[in-house]
């Protein structure tokens, strides 16, 4: 079986991950990279294309794209075509057994807000690592934390502080 990291476009535009480990000697243990992504969107000369930082890459995508499919595969990008619901939105569930199918079984998500509360409408999430910094970050109104975290509390059956080194962040562990 193998692990796998999931990443909305989003994400991969807004912060342009690598998404693998770079610890010397461990990277052929980096995850295979799953992004959601309905508009085939993502950036070709994003981190995770790096050829020495190549591993496994599969895109779900609802829009046919002959010319980027075509570049995407070229880099040996799996695309998937995938159906979206009428409120424009992937059936993760869907997703997620075809995962399964491709011997996926082991999923770190780095969500936003949007691909959290999905996962947390559609009981698709084990467990949930929330990393809080003592800093404080004004809001702009576009996300406010306090209505997910109640949402998560709502559904966790255990929850649990994990100190860390990390300069005096706090991590939560959730088990749902």
């Amino acid at each position: 079986k193998n692990n796998g990291i999931l990443i909305t476009a989003k994400t991969l535009k807004d912060d342009n991950p690598k998404l693998d480990c770079r610890i010397l000697g461990l990277e052929k243990f980096s995850p295979i990279k799953i992004i959601l992504d309905k508009n085939l969107s993502t950036p070709i000369n994003s981190n995770i294309f790096l050829k020495s930082r190549r591993s496994k890459i599969i895109i779900f995508h609802n829009i046919k794209n002959k010319r980027k499919i075509n570049l995407l595969r070229k880099n040996k990008v799996l695309t998937i075509f995938t159906e979206i619901d009428s409120d424009g939105k992937f059936d993760l569930k869907m997703i997620f057994n075809k995962l399964y199918k491709l011997n996926i079984s082991r999923l770190l998500i780095e969500g936003g807000k949007k691909l959290t509360e999905d996962l947390l409408n559609n009981s698709l999430i084990d467990e949930f690592y929330l990393f809080r910094s003592n800093k404080k970050i004004l809001s702009n109104g576009r996300f406010n934390v306090s209505k997910l975290l109640k949402k998560i509390n709502i559904k966790c059956k255990n929850k649990k502080n994990i100190t860390t080194n990390l300069s005096g962040n706090i991590l939560t562990r959730y088990n749902f």
